[in-house]
């Protein structure tokens, strides 16, 4: 209607439905504060003293902790994307590449080349929606050994099926990217990149489901430091590795993907130490 109606631009469009989207949820949030207030009589939760209390408030300081968790790892990593291409950017024109090369290299790392490699993530993120309750609740339990079921469960998914599935994409890069965005004329940086990308995205899709687990078990503000430790480490990488690929005859370009590829096993690392820290799981048995 603000568009196509009433003329508006489409930032005021875009800015109009932002507002409606906040104003869903402040309803969603007023509907469910008033239907807890209307059953305090069923939800009591036995507290540390020995005496029951109503859970309203304590339930809500955790939803908000958790919220803005996730809310700061979402962001850093947006803040991260934006950086990275403008170092992407800065590392290319200083190594010699032309503006069309870069553009092209440029859409194939933020635009095109992610989209592939959903596939091979889309898997992990429909483990993070299903295994955060069964870790938060077998861990609230004390039940160790069956929150450690569920992590292999992810390892031995990304084994059995995410890996067979990157390296048919890694073998058939060049075909694969063809049938999606059609022959690029004389650049053929896309199939390169995805080969390097698919193996970070495969790391990728576990360490997502570790971070969703982690916050089950009440480690948010480790992950939250842990996830900005790797994005610092990527940054710090991206520049150095760019041209150091470009000084051994390696595409340059491939530099800020190995940086991201780096970091995110740094991360994978952290995360092992703090699950071995917090229910003895141990990715070789």
């Amino acid at each position: 209607l603000s568009l196509k109606v009433f003329g508006q631009t489409i930032a005021f469009t875009i800015y109009l439905s932002l507002v409606g989207t906040l104003l869903a949820a402040g309803a969603a949030f007023l509907f469910l504060e008033y239907n807890i207030r209307r059953n305090q009589g069923v939800m009591l939760q036995y507290s540390d003293d020995n005496e029951d209390v109503v859970a309203t408030d304590r339930l809500l300081r955790k939803i908000v902790f958790y919220c803005v968790t996730i809310s700061i790892v979402s962001i850093s990593q947006s803040v991260y994307n934006i950086i990275n291409t403008k170092l992407l950017l800065i590392g290319l024109k200083n190594v010699g590449y032309s503006t069309e090369a870069i553009f092209n290299i440029t859409n194939n790392t933020t635009q095109l080349v992610p989209k592939i490699c959903i596939i091979v993530i889309s898997l992990s993120t429909a483990m993070t929606s299903s295994i955060a309750p069964f870790v938060a609740d077998s861990y609230a339990k004390g039940d160790f050994r069956e929150v450690k079921n569920r992590l292999m469960q992810v390892i031995n998914i990304v084994l059995v099926v995410t890996a067979p599935l990157a390296v048919g994409i890694i073998m058939l890069a060049e075909p694969v990217h063809v049938l999606f965005y059609g022959y690029v004329g004389r650049f053929n940086y896309g199939a390169q990149i995805l080969r390097l990308a698919i193996i970070l995205n495969m790391l990728s899709s576990i360490t997502m489901v570790f971070n969703t687990a982690l916050q089950s078990m009440q480690r948010g503000k480790t992950v939250c430091q842990m996830v900005i430790i790797s994005i610092v480490l990527n940054v710090v990488m991206d520049l150095p590795l760019i041209y150091l690929f470009n000084a051994v005859s390696i595409p340059a370009y491939l530099g800020a993907t190995m940086s991201s590829l780096i970091a995110e096993t740094v991360l994978f690392r952290m995360q092992l130490v703090v699950l071995k820290d917090a229910v003895n799981f141990d990715v070789s048995e």
